[in-house]
């Protein structure tokens, strides 16, 4: 986006802004690259708990269904 507007490569915006109740509070450009990869581990972790339990909770039902199985 840098280049878009004439500044050069990897350059940041900053800037204040003044919120009722938080003040004035630092605005960046960069903010939305580490939201970006706030939001992809924190995404990775879920999905990786998620499979954990799915595993964990898959292999007593299948222990159960071949102990239930005649020889």
């Amino acid at each position: 986006m840098s280049w878009l507007f004439g500044y050069p490569f990897l350059t940041s915006w900053f800037q204040y802004a003044d919120l009722p109740v938080l003040g004035r509070v630092p605005l960046a450009s960069a903010v939305l690259f580490d939201l970006g990869v706030v939001v992809l581990v924190v995404g990775a972790t879920v999905l990786t708990l998620v499979a954990l339990a799915h595993q964990s909770l898959r292999k007593p039902k299948q222990r159960d269904a071949e102990e239930g199985e005649p020889s």
